[in-house]
């Protein structure tokens, strides 16, 4: 019996990405497996967004994932990121 993700639409798609990584160790998916079966996991917003990754962003992986965190994961959420892991290093 294999273990689904939810699908994604919006959200915190590092959240979301954990689920589905974690899924795909319970199902034993590959990188090819992941790569083929992430945008079938894709919603809405976030499959429009898909949609538009150039063949070169779609054919690995890691570039896919590289690629929809640049779009799904906006600015202010890499600066709440940034500040966090600046505060770690301040700490004693």
């Amino acid at each position: 019996m294999a273990i689904h993700p939810d699908k994604f639409e919006n959200g915190d798609f590092d959240l979301w990405l954990g689920s589905f990584e974690r899924c795909a160790i319970a199902n034993g998916w590959g990188e090819t497996q992941k790569l083929h079966k992430l945008p079938a996991y894709l919603t809405g917003t976030a499959a429009e967004y898909f949609a538009l990754l150039t063949a070169p962003e779609r054919e690995t992986y890691v570039s896919l994932i590289s690629s929809l965190r640049r779009v799904l994961i906006p600015n202010v959420y890499g600066e709440y990121y940034y500040n966090q892991f600046y505060s770690q290093n301040l700490l004693p």
